[in-house]
């Protein structure tokens, strides 16, 4: 029996819905910049770790000083960012 294009075309578009249903499934990829440490070279607090998993989602690491191509090739592979920090000041208008 022949496959039609219509037949492939229904098929693809089958497996492409699978494939988005698991993606979701498992949750957004979420990536978190490290802060540079004297005693273990760089680190992401738990707390951080535990709020994006308490969510559904899945936390990548990212290195403080990570090359540019490296940030090239990983950062559209998430859905996300999580900037670490506090104690700023930050202005709600230009002056």
């Amino acid at each position: 029996m022949a496959i039609t294009s219509m037949t492939s075309f229904v098929f693809s578009m089958v497996l492409g819905f699978f494939s988005i249903a698991a993606a979701s499934a498992r949750g957004p990829i979420i990536g978190v910049f490290a802060h540079p440490s004297s005693h273990y070279g760089e680190y992401i607090a738990a707390s951080y770790v535990k709020w994006v998993e308490s969510a559904g989602g899945r936390v990548v690491p990212i290195p403080y000083n990570a090359p540019k191509p490296y940030l090239e090739q990983l950062l559209p592979q998430l859905n996300g960012l999580l900037f670490p920090g506090g104690a700023a000041t930050v202005n709600d208008r230009a002056e």
